[in-house]
């Protein structure tokens, strides 16, 4: 009777461990997968880009990239515990995509990268300019994004054709590494057509004679097609001249980009 009873409890602490043992075993198995994107450095973007004048008979192909915004900082600290500095614009780590046509589109981009601008371009060929573009602003955590973008016609500036007088001096530009260099005067009632340098270096600008307080922007632009861009493109590092415009040329107008 003793061993038939000892037999019994043997038997019920058999049950109970294994049952601890399946309850544990089943606890493990149900947590969650870490995601791919746990141990990756970037996260996936992806979007549909669309663009309602696109006729396939014409061909041309589309540029999809993304770009950190200067002077944004990261939203993640370092591993080192050090906050990441901004990138500066022509530092940056370029993921170019190209499309055929309009359509699905994936791209990575570095996590925690804090804001950036994901644009797209479309091109008949490399020796033409931009025919339609489109940028969005993002701000990149640790999270994959879907964002689409619509293609908008570059429509064609007419510049200023009356009388000008000449402004002229050089360009300096701090850590200067690549990029062009865009002198121009925005916010005229009238456009005046910019000038562009292959790099730092003297530049001679056009303006409106006697048109009285200006500002002589000079821009560190880092696409090497940037169209008529005067400011807000990704990247692009600023330099100003405020100066009066009368009847005369005016020289020395020195700018520095820091």
């Amino acid at each position: 009777m003793q061993k038939n009873i000892f037999l019994d409890a043997l038997i019920t602490i058999t049950i109970i461990f294994m049952s601890i043992q399946l309850f544990n075993a089943n606890i493990a198995w149900s947590k969650p997968v870490p995601s791919e994107i746990a141990d990756s450095k970037t996260i996936t973007v992806k979007g549909r880009i669309y663009y309602d004048d696109y006729d396939e008979h014409r061909g041309g192909y589309i540029i999809l990239y993304w770009e950190r915004i200067v002077g944004r900082r990261p939203i993640e600290e370092s591993q080192e515990g050090d906050q990441k500095k901004p990138m500066a614009g022509q530092d940056q780590p370029l993921e170019i995509i190209i499309l055929t046509e309009p359509g699905d589109f994936s791209i990575e981009i570095p996590k925690n990268m804090g804001m950036a601008y994901l644009s797209a371009k479309y091109l008949i060929d490399e020796d033409s300019p931009a025919e339609a573009s489109a940028t969005h602003e993002i701000i990149v955590g640790s999270d994959n994004m879907i964002v689409d973008l619509r293609l908008e016609e570059c429509k064609e500036i007419e510049f200023y054709k009356g009388p000008t007088i000449k402004i002229s001096g050089e360009v300096i530009v701090k850590d200067y590494e690549m990029g062009i260099i865009r002198v121009a005067c925005p916010g005229l009632e009238f456009p005046i057509k910019p000038t562009d340098l292959f790099g730092p270096g003297k530049y001679s600008l056009e303006v409106p004679v006697g048109i009285g307080n200006v500002t002589i922007k000079a821009l560190n632009i880092p696409e090497d097609d940037p169209g008529e861009a005067t400011g807000g493109m990704p990247g692009t590092r600023i330099g100003t001249y405020d100066i009066y415009v009368e009847t005369y040329d005016i020289d020395g107008v020195d700018i520095m980009i820091e």
